[in-house]
C-alpha cells in the first residue's frame, strides 16, 4: 500500500510538472595527463588560490536509480535539497533483464527534473532490439527531456558466464549496431560506456574473458570511434565472498583511487590514440550491501570514506561519476543514499560537496589519512577537510595568494553533527586550524585571489570566534536552523515557518499587508529566504487596509507552534533594505502570548532598522511597563550602511542577562537591572522568532517621493544554539 501511494504521488507530480528540459553541458576538457597528487608544501594544509586546476564537473554528484526503488513522499524535502547533479537509469542490471517502458521513462524524470539532474538512460541491450533503443529515444524527444546521455547495456563482462553466446566479438558488434543506429537518430547524443566492472587498471586483476583478454581494451579497440566517455564500475569490497573490511581496510582505501584514475587515462589513450572524457559510473564501499557493523552502509565510517574518494575523483577531474545508489531498502543491500523512510550517513556526505565551488585549485596535506581539496566559487574559496583519524588533528592551515576578508562559515559532519553549521571562525593567511577526529568539514571563506598576498611560513593561532573542535569542546550545539537550502520561488520550509497575515497596522499604524504570497516571501534558489515588500495596485487589490485598499504587501513568518526555545544563542546573516518608510526585524515574542497578551509576553529585538536611519540598527527588550518607546534599547552605527551587504545579527540569552552582538561586535547588554524597580524580568520562558518587513508606521513614518519598491531583506541563515 506504501509503494502504491508513492505511485500515485509521483504520477501527480508528472501532471503536475511540464516536461523537464535539462541543461545540455557537454563534458569537461580532460587534462592531458592524470591531476598529479599534490606535495605537501609547506608543512601542514595548504591551498594555492593562485594555482587553478581547472574546472570540477557539475556532474561529480551523481548516482543510479531503477523502477526497483522509491524515494517516498516523507523524504521529499531531502530528495529536493539533496545537490544531486545526475542520475543514471536504470542503474545495475535491471536493464540487462528489462526494457524501460515509456511510463517507467515518465516516472523518472518527472522528480529528475525536480532537482535539474541531468539524466543519463541506458538502454537494454541483451535481449533487445535497436529499434527498441530508437523508440525510446524518440519518444524521449517527443516529451521534451532533452536527453543527451545514453549507454548501452550494463557491466558485460558479466553476460558470459550466463550466456555463453556473448563472447567480446559478439558484444562489441551488437554495441557498435546500436550504438550507429542511435547516433544516426540523434546525432547531438553522448555516448557513455562500456560500464565494464571493477575495473582498478592492474592486469591480473580487471575483466578478462576465458582467453585472457581485456574486456575494456578490446571494447576500446573496436568501438573507441564511437564512445564518447569511457565508463567503467569499482567497488573494493569484498575481496573475497562473506568479508566484511574493517574501518582500517576501508579508510587504506582512498588513495587507491588516484591510481585507478591514473590507469583509466592511460588506457584510453594507449587504445584510442586520445584523451576522452572518462566516468565512474558506479562505486561504492562494497557491492556486497553490508549493512551495520563499523563499515556498513549506514554508518558514519562509510560516510567519511566516500567523502574522501569522492574528492580525490573531482581533484583527478572525472567527467561524471554515479554514487550506487539514491534508494535501496536494507532487503536490497542498503547501497542507497536514501532508506525507505529516511536517509543515510551518506547522503550528508553530498550535502558537504554539493557547496563546493566549481574552479579546481592547488591543495595539499602533509598527514595520513588527512585530506583537503579547494575551489573557488566566484570570489570565495570552499575548503573540504576529510580527517579519517580517531583523534583530532591541528594543523597551520595556509592559504596563498587569497586576501581573507571575513569570518569562515563552517559546516560539521561527524557522528553528532550532520553537516551542520557551526559558528564562523576568523581565519587569517596562515592560522592553525583544529579538525575533529572522523569527520568532514567544509569551510566557505569569503575574499579574492591577490598575487601579493604571499602567506606567511610561521602559524599563529588563529583568531577567531570559535572552531568546530572548540564549540564541541565547550558544549556549544546547534539545535535549530534553517539554511534556505531549496528551489527558487518556492516557500520557506512550512515545517519551521508559519505567517501572520493581515493589515491592521499591527499595534504600530504600519501601512503592509502581510500575506503568504511567494512574492512577499520565496527562497531564491542560491541560499537565501527573500522578504518582499512591494506596491499593490489599490483599485485591483483584495486586500484590505486601516486605511483602506491596501497600498503595500509584505511577509512576517514565524516560528510559533513549530519551534520554541529558552536561552541560547541566536543568530541570522542579513542583508537588509533600506529606503524611507521601511522597517526591517528580526525578533522574538513570548510564547505564551495567547495567554499573556503583548508586552507581558515579552518582546526580545534582535535587530531593528528604520531606514531613515541606514547605518543604525538597534536591539530592544519589552515587557510590562517597559514597552515600546519605553522599552531599554542599545543602538550599533558603523560608518557604511547596513543595507550594502550582509551582516551577522546575534543574540545571546542567559536566565539574567540578555546580549546584543553585530558581526562579533558586542554592543549592548540588559539585565534586571536595567528595569525600573518594581518592573518584572519576562524573560524566563519559551520564546518563537519572527521575520518581517513592515511598512510605514509610528517609528519609521511613511514612505515619501524619495521611497522606492521593491525593497527586499535577504536572510542567508537563522540559527540557534544552547549550551
Amino acid at each position: 500500500m506504501r509503494q502504491l501511494f508513492s505511485l500515485i504521488i509521483l504520477l501527480l507530480l508528472i501532471v503536475g510538472l511540464a516536461a523537464c528540459t535539462m541543461r545540455p553541458n557537454a563534458p569537461s576538457p580532460v587534462p592531458p595527463t592524470a591531476t598529479p597528487l599534490p606535495t605537501p608544501l609547506p608543512s601542514g594544509l595548504y591551498v594555492d588560490a593562485a594555482q587553478n586546476l581547472g574546472q570540477v564537473s557539475r556532474y561529480a554528484l551523481g548516482t543510479n536509480h531503477g523502477p526497483w526503488a522509491i524515494v517516498n513522499p516523507e523524504v521529499s524535502p531531502q530528495y529536493l535539497a539533496s545537490g544531486i547533479t545526475l542520475i543514471r537509469f536504470p542503474g545495475g542490471n535491471w536493464g540487462d533483464e528489462n526494457d524501460i517502458a515509456y511510463w517507467q521513462l515518465d516516472l523518472f524524470m518527472a522528480p529528475a527534473g525536480q532537482i535539474k539532474a541531468e539524466p543519463l538512460i541506458c538502454v537494454r541491450l541483451p535481449g533487445s532490439t535497436l529499434q527498441k533503443a530508437v523508440a525510446l529515444m524518440y519518444y524521449a524527444k517527443q516529451q521534451g527531456y532533452n536527453i543527451r546521455y545514453w549507454s548501452i547495456g550494463n557491466e558485460p563482462n558479466l553476460y558470459a558466464p550466463r550466456q555463453p553466446a556473448w563472447t567480446i566479438e559478439y558484444y562489441n558488434a551488437r554495441w557498435r549496431e546500436f550504438a550507429q543506429a542511435m547516433k544516426a537518430a540523434d546525432p547531438s547524443i553522448l555516448l557513455v560506456g562500456p560500464d565494464t566492472s571493477q575495473f582498478t587498471g592492474t592486469a591480473d586483476v580487471d575483466p578478462k574473458d576465458v582467453q585472457g583478454r581485456d574486456w575494456l581494451r578490446e571494447f576500446l579497440k573496436a568501438n573507441g570511434d564511437l564512445v564518447d566517455v569511457v565508463a567503467v564500475h569499482r567497488y573494493p569490497f569484498p575481496v573475497a565472498m562473506g568479508e566484511r573490511p574493517t574501518r582500517e581496510q576501508l579508510f587504506a582505501d582512498p588513495p587507491r583511487w588516484d591510481t585507478v584514475v591514473a590507469n583509466l587515462r592511460q588506457v584510453v589513450r594507449e587504445e584510442t590514440g586520445q584523451d576522452k572524457p572518462i566516468a565512474i559510473t558506479e562505486f561504492n564501499s562494497s557491492w556486497a550491501g553490508t549493512m551495520g557493523g563499523e563499515t556498513g552502509m549506514d554508518t558514519v565510517n562509510n560516510a567519511l570514506w566516500l567523502s574522501d574518494v569522492l574528492g580525490r575523483l573531482i581533484r583527478q577531474r572525472v567527467d561524471v561519476l554515479a554514487h550506487f545508489s539514491l534508494q535501496s531498502n536494507v532487503n536490497v543491500g542498503g547501497y542507497g543514499l536514501f532508506d525507505r523512510d529516511t536517509v543515510r550517513p551518506s547522503y550528508y556526505t553530498y550535502q558537504m560537496w554539493q557547496r563546493f565551488g566549481d574552479e579546481l585549485l592547488y591543495a595539499s596535506s602533509d598527514a595520513t589519512r588527512f585530506s583537503i581539496y579547494a575551489a573557488r566559487k566566484g570570489e570565495t574559496l570552499t575548503l573540504v577537510i576529510v580527517n579519517l583519524n580517531e583523534q583530532a588533528i591541528t594543523r597551520p592551515l595556509t592559504l596563498d595568494h587569497f586576501a581573507v576578508s571575513g569570518p569562515a562559515q563552517v559546516r560539521l559532519f561527524d557522528k553528532d553533527h550532520q553537516a551542520t553549521v557551526q559558528p564562523d571562525v576568523t581565519l587569517t593567511s596562515r592560522s592553525d586550524y583544529t579538525v575533529p577526529p572522523l569527520s568532514i568539514t567544509l569551510l566557505t571563506i569569503p575574499g579574492k585571489v591577490d598575487l601579493t598576498a604571499t602567506a606567511p611560513r610561521t602559524a599563529p593561532q588563529a583568531s577567531k570566534a570559535a572552531s568546530p573542535t572548540e564549540v564541541y569542546m565547550s558544549g556549544w550545539r546547534l539545535i535549530w536552523s534553517d539554511e534556505f537550502d531549496g528551489p527558487a520561488n518556492t516557500p520557506p520550509d512550512p515545517a519551521k515557518w508559519g505567517y501572520d497575515i493581515g493589515g491592521g497596522g499591527w499595534g504600530n499604524a504600519e501601512w503592509q499587508y502581510y500575506t503568504d504570497r511567494t512574492e512577499n516571501a520565496a527562497l531564491d534558489g542560491n541560499g537565501s529566504l527573500v522578504i518582499t515588500a512591494k506596491t499593490e495596485d489599490p483599485a485591483s487589490t483584495p486586500y484590505r487596509c486601516l486605511y483602506g485598499a491596501c497600498l503595500y504587501t509584505s511577509a512576517r513568518l514565524l516560528t510559533k507552534g513549530k519551534f520554541e526555545f529558552t536561552y541560547g544563542r541566536v543568530e541570522a546573516r542579513i542583508k537588509i533594505p533600506s529606503t524611507q518608510g521601511i522597517w526591517p526585524a528580526f525578533w522574538m515574542l513570548g510564547s505564551n502570548i495567547n495567554t499573556k497578551p503583548w508586552p507581558s509576553c515579552g518582546e526580545i529585538d534582535i535587530l531593528e532598522n528604520i531606514g531613515k536611519e541606514p547605518t543604525t540598527v538597534h536591539g530592544t527588550i519589552h515587557g510590562p511597563g517597559y514597552a515600546g518607546s519605553a522599552g531599554p534599547s542599545q543602538a550599533y552605527t558603523q560608518t557604511v550602511p547596513f543595507a550594502e551587504d550582509y551582516h551577522i545579527y546575534a543574540l545571546e540569552w542567559e536566565p539574567q542577562a540578555i546580549r546584543w552582538y553585530v558581526d562579533g561586535n558586542l554592543y549592548g547588554t540588559k539585565t534586571p537591572a536595567d528595569l525600573e524597580q518594581g518592573r518584572q524580568w519576562v524573560f524566563d520562558h519559551p520564546f518563537f522568532l519572527i521575520l518581517n518587513v513592515a511598512v510605514g508606521g509610528q517609528w519609521p513614518g511613511l514612505p515619501d517621493e524619495t521611497t522606492r519598491f521593491p525593497q527586499t531583506m535577504k536572510v542567508d541563515y537563522v540559527r540557534v544554539y544552547q549550551r
